[in-house]
């Protein structure tokens, strides 16, 4: 299998990268600095492009069967009120590119990482949490995250939505929490590691296709 990762120069994408590799699978990494990505390995391919720039991604996407996209709208520090370093709408107008190209060479299988409080799940977050989106610069991401989940909504393609918690840098890999609906109760948090995971097993899984389901973890 040909797997077209997106964002696998972030902190989750390099655990992405990993997870397909060990698949057996052969990676195509779309990145503006794919230099960035220190991972050697012969099924690795790194291709230089803009997941803005429709072309660029038309190109990979033929090269390849399926896509994990775990694309940010990051800031230039965790301070809520930081800088957003992208276009307010990059998530979102990027999976439209890639819904485009896909639907164009009959591909059919997306999987991407949104975030718990996109779209309808924002009611389920605390009452402090939505004060802090709607005051500070996390609305940015969130919007986009609510964005690119409605592009893939309207699309014919068979899309998951993963929408993850706090995100940790911890190797803790124990008690996946998966929810739908906020059912179970979402914990607070998880690692990179375990949403990478989560993500690439949906390569061969059918359970979640049109869904949205939250991963968490409790110790």
């Amino acid at each position: 299998m040909n797997v077209l990762i997106l964002g696998a120069t972030g902190k989750t994408g390099v655990h992405v990268v990993k997870e397909v590799l060990a698949m057996g699978h052969e990676v195509y990494a779309l990145s503006r600095h794919p230099e960035r990505l220190s991972i050697s390995d012969s099924r690795l391919h790194l291709i230089k492009g803009d997941t803005e720039k429709p072309d660029d991604v038309n190109q990979a996407v033929s090269l390849v069967d399926e896509v994990i996209s775990v694309i940010n709208n990051p800031r230039i520090s965790d301070n809520p009120w930081a800088k957003v370093i992208g276009q307010p709408f990059m998530i979102r107008d990027s999976i439209r590119n890639v819904v485009s190209a896909m639907e164009a060479h009959g591909k059919k299988r997306i999987i991407v990482m949104s975030t718990f409080g996109a779209g309808e799940s924002f009611h389920d977050l605390s009452w402090w949490l939505r004060i802090m989106i709607n005051k500070s610069n996390l609305k940015v991401a969130f919007d986009d995250h609510t964005g690119q989940e409605e592009v893939l909504k309207e699309s014919s393609l068979d899309w998951t939505v993963v929408r993850c918690v706090q995100l940790s840098d911890t190797n803790e890999m124990t008690n996946l929490i998966i929810s739908l609906d906020n059912y179970p109760k979402a914990a607070t948090k998880i690692s990179r590691k375990h949403v990478a995971k989560f993500l690439v097993q949906q390569l061969v899984s059918t359970d979640y296709i049109r869904k949205l389901p939250t991963i968490s973890s409790r110790g």
